[in-house]
């Protein structure tokens, strides 16, 4: 095949890189060209008898893969599927059963808890309080329990004295002395003296503090009496207080609820029942009924 330079269309070959004439870079036509260039070199009649015979029949598919050949599939490394293992089951702990004896002591320790808070439940609840007292004096009153009322408050002794004869004392006054509890309550009062309408002291209230607890008292002041009794060896009943003389007209300084009272006189083999009539403080005396003198 005839060579050229491109640049000075001196001959070169294919073994060169340079024109030796002008020393350009030789770069040689792709393998097209040969063909064109073989072509231009066969004579007219080639051509001519080439051009006459009819093309050959060439497959599609052969073509494309004489031309181009199938690509080889990339090498793939093949993995062995490893058979799946089936998720192992848990079994299910199956729980022993307690022991009797454990169930037993668990139960007795339940119960034991329980009755001890109950046991401290009843036992704070029955904890005096000031409040807790007004409030049990006021049920009582309310209700007439005429016993309860009567041995919510401390009495000087001897005393002349019923729960009834007590009651009856306070049935107009413990409404306004109830006020008056109640407001020394609130106010954390230690002492506090109350009067009846009359304005006359009836009753002291005393607030006492051991251990953080606190417990109310109180104590009637009742009328003080002084009673003579006329004979010797002499005995006097009147309520629940007894006296006995030991020379005549011995004096007795007694204490009394106001009210009217049985007396019970007895004297050697004479005994006679009298009323008498402690209102106010006084000197009384304990006299046999006229008539019935030894």
């Amino acid at each position: 095949m005839d060579l050229r330079c491109t640049n000075c269309q001196q001959p070169i070959d294919d073994t060169m890189a340079y024109c030796e004439a002008c020393g350009s870079r030789i770069t040689l036509p792709p393998p097209t060209s040969e063909a064109t260039v073989e072509t231009q070199n066969l004579d007219i009649d080639e051509i001519i008898a080439a051009a006459s015979m009819p093309p050959t029949p060439v497959k599609t598919n052969e073509a494309i893969e004489t031309i181009f050949p199938p690509a080889s599939a990339p090498e793939t490394t093949q993995i062995a599927e490893t058979p799946s293992v089936p998720p192992k089951e848990e079994k299910k702990k199956q729980r022993k059963p307690l022991p009797i004896a454990l169930v037993l002591s668990y139960t007795l320790i339940t119960v034991l808890l329980v009755s001890i808070v109950g046991i401290f439940t009843l036992l704070w609840s029955a904890l005096p309080s000031p409040q807790k007292t007004l409030d049990s004096i006021n049920s009582a009153f309310e209700q007439q329990n005429h016993q309860t009322f009567y041995d919510a408050f401390i009495k000087p002794s001897p005393m002349i004295a019923t729960p009834e004869h007590f009651f009856e004392t306070f049935v107009d006054e413990w409404p306004l002395l109830s006020l008056q509890l109640q407001a020394a309550i609130d106010e954390e009062k230690e002492f506090a003296v109350l009067q009846n309408a009359a304005g006359e002291d009836i009753v002291e209230m005393n607030i006492t503090s051991t251990y953080g607890l606190s417990n109310m008292s109180l104590r009637y002041l009742p009328v003080d009496i002084t009673l003579i009794a006329p004979l010797q060896y002499e005995t006097i009943v009147i309520g629940d207080t007894e006296l006995f003389s030991i020379y005549a007209k011995e004096i007795f300084n007694i204490y009394a609820v106001p009210g009217t009272y049985d007396m019970t006189l007895s004297h050697k083999n004479r005994t006679a029942t009298v009323p008498i009539t402690l209102q106010a403080a006084g000197t009384y005396t304990a006299d046999f009924p006229v008539g019935d003198e030894q």
